[in-house]
């Protein structure tokens, strides 16, 4: 469950690549723009190699003629080094007429190899070359220098350097490779800022990303607007139809049975007590007998949707001074009845886990067709796991630009560990556009959905 609430699948990086297509695109082009002109801007660098051979023995004649092998192995990374020492560089520089850095010498070689490949880099081809074989022969004649006593300087031993064919010189960086590394580059940069975007701040504004990350159709979408009076902003708290989603419920479950229905949401403000309302309106609106029960102790708001005081209400039934039939409220809407939360209770939890609410919940049942549940978003506390055993199904409610992917992700991965059936999902808030609107039976319909009466 931990992977399916932090890893992604080929369809979230499939989406990365689509919803961030513009941004990459940009990247990856700026990249390249960069390679490209720092390739037009830059001196050209041209690298002169030839191979040497290390020959090395103890004196020049005698029996020591032919190369003393362990002699030479032992000494043949000191030799390698001694190409680029400032001693080797000052005599290449008198013999060459010109600077040489000991810098721009390199040299590669294998373990117990003899041949040893010398390169050079200059911005000029024939001065990288006329160098490279200054350095060598500079360090060749350093290498045989002796004493006053006949001792070598440098090495115990006479070192020669022989030179194996020609130099050769080849371009350092060319602008293809230059700008090929910068498109690569640019590629990289633009997936690690796709996927710093979506775990810092990717919203939800699409009904594919919902039905992708739920696996579960998405039943309506909803386009509702806040209403302005003056410069105060109010809630048009029963301002729209949910017949298609009452109708849906009662195609996909059987009334007798199944007929206990949370609705969830990940954060606040994704309108999920306002959705719990009109959905109870609606099946009254199809004599469906319906109760709405409070289930949100924290921050409750759907009494207020129908008008009604929220005191005496479901902590009134948990202490055993209100029975059942005591609690329950009418509404001014037909069929619809609804149990308020009552008074604040510090740790709501108590309430869902004892058996009085096991026993509220089977009165609701013996006396409704729907039982609608309105609780506290899924996302922020826990309270749902001890209100899912007695549940049957959940609508989960997703606010367009209210909840990232990874907060979704990780509700729908809590609420699958609690064993909540997940029947569908209602995507709230959407911009209002033509036929924006889509149904769980593949239905359209045109701007906002009419006024519930």
């Amino acid at each position: 469950m931990e992977n399916e609430r932090n890893g992604l699948s080929f369809r979230d990086v499939w989406y990365l690549l689509k919803k961030y297509l513009i941004l990459e695109l940009a990247i990856i082009v700026a990249a390249v723009a960069i390679g490209a002109a720092y390739s037009v801007l830059r001196r050209d660098v041209f690298r002169a190699e030839i191979n040497v051979m290390i020959q090395a023995k103890l004196d020049q004649g005698g029996e020591n003629t032919l190369n003393n092998v362990p002699y030479t192995n032992y000494y043949i990374e000191n030799i390698c080094d001694f190409f680029s020492t400032d001693i080797v560089t000052a005599r290449a520089s008198e013999k060459c007429g010109d600077v040489v850095s000991g810098k721009a010498v390199g040299t590669t070689s294998e373990e117990n190899k003899w041949i040893v490949s010398v390169r050079y880099s200059d911005y000029s081809p024939d001065d990288a070359k006329k160098k490279l074989l200054a350095v060598i022969e500079a360090a060749e004649e350093l290498a045989q220098m002796t004493d006053d006593s006949g001792e070598y300087v440098y090495f115990q031993g006479y070192v020669k350097l022989p030179v194996l064919g020609e130099a050769k010189v080849v371009p350092v960086n060319s602008t293809f490779k230059t700008v090929l590394i910068s498109g690569i580059a640019g590629i990289v940069l633009a997936l690690a800022v796709a996927f710093i975007m979506y775990y810092a701040n990717d919203k939800i504004t699409q009904v594919e990303r919902i039905e992708t990350i739920t696996g579960k159709k998405n039943i309506q979408t909803i386009t509702l607007e806040k209403k302005k009076r003056g410069s105060t902003e109010e809630i048009d708290r029963t301002g729209f139809n949910l017949e298609k989603l009452a109708e849906t419920l009662v195609f996909l479950k059987d009334g007798e049975k199944e007929k206990v229905c949370q609705i969830q949401s990940s954060i606040n403000g994704e309108g999920k007590s306002t959705v719990a309302a009109n959905l109870s309106i609606a099946l009254g609106r199809i004599r469906k007998k319906t109760l709405v029960i409070e289930c949100d102790f924290r921050k409750p708001t759907i009494h207020r949707y129908f008008r009604i005081e929220k005191a005496l209400g479901m902590t009134d039934y948990f202490k055993g001074d209100k029975t059942f039939s005591e609690v329950v409220k009418k509404t001014d809407f037909e069929n619809v009845d609804i149990i308020t939360c009552g008074e604040r209770f510090d740790n709501p939890a108590i309430i869902f886990m004892s058996g009085k609410f096991g026993a509220l919940i089977q009165n609701a049942r013996e006396n409704y067709d729907f039982v609608i549940l309105d609780c506290p978003p899924a996302g922020l506390v826990t309270e749902y796991m001890a209100i899912s055993p007695f549940t049957d199904f959940t609508v989960l409610v997703v606010g367009c630009d209210k909840v990232s992917s990874v907060g979704l992700k990780n509700t729908v991965a809590d609420l699958k560990a609690s064993g909540v059936d997940i029947v569908g999902t209602v995507f709230n808030f959407a911009p209002e556009r033509r036929n924006n609107a889509y149904y769980y039976y593949g239905e359209k319909t045109e701007g906002k959905a009419e006024t519930a009466q």
